[in-house]
């Protein structure tokens, strides 16, 4: 993310109007019993690959939406899935900015974060792990590769060893709070779920 910020100020692709975000697999309906389709788990698609999108947006655009209304697929086949299965949603910010979000656990997309600003794009492959950026302006496509430099034993992949490095520089620091993710941006995050949820109509068994 740090490398995104810096190739948005020095690349100048100009002021950030719209974004477009997905982040959605597909599993098998026999797995609905786990994690990730068991509403007794708190499963779907939202809570599971939607949160990556709404922190992305309010970390490039450095504030929360105004306005947040979407569309969710609930119990759509015999596997009678009772949480949101994918879903598209839409989030206008003050200055008129939109940034269009799709999430899911029963759909392959393309995972890819685009950010499209007034005189040119940065495209995001994998945007919640990247190892690529790429920036097109004046009409010239410049790549920028970057390779994990931090390694956690046992974990075998290019993006979760940072969550689990700075949650053990919080502990061994005595922090209750993350400098670099807030409880109130956590708190923004589950609230804009919330809203959602509430949108479609979708409540844990837990909740009642």
């Amino acid at each position: 993310m740090n490398k995104i910020k810096l190739l948005l100020n020095d690349e100048g692709i100009g002021e950030v109007r719209a974004m477009n975000i997905a982040f959605s697999f597909r599993l098998p309906g026999e797995f609905r019993d786990q994690r990730w389709m068991n509403p007794e788990l708190a499963g779907g698609g939202l809570l599971d690959t939607g949160i990556y999108n709404l922190h992305f947006a309010e970390a490039v655009l450095g504030k929360n939406p105004v306005a947040l209304t979407g569309f969710a697929t609930i119990d759509s086949d015999e596997y009678h899935i009772q949480v949101d299965e994918q879903a598209s949603y839409i989030a206008k910010y003050d200055k008129g900015e939109l940034v269009v979000m799709s999430s899911g656990v029963r759909t392959d997309m393309r995972d890819i974060a685009m950010i499209y600003g007034t005189q040119g794009y940065i495209e995001v492959p994998s945007f919640w792990k990247p190892t690529l950026i790429h920036v097109m302006k004046d009409g010239n496509i410049t790549t920028y590769e970057e390779k994990a430099p931090q390694s956690v034993e046992g974990i075998h992949d290019d993006g979760f060893q940072y969550e689990i490095a700075h949650v053990n520089e919080c502990l061994r620091g005595n922090l209750k709070e993350s400098p670099i993710m807030t409880w109130e941006q956590s708190l923004s995050i589950m609230r804009q779920c919330d809203e959602l949820r509430r949108q479609w109509g979708l409540k844990y068994p837990f909740e009642d």
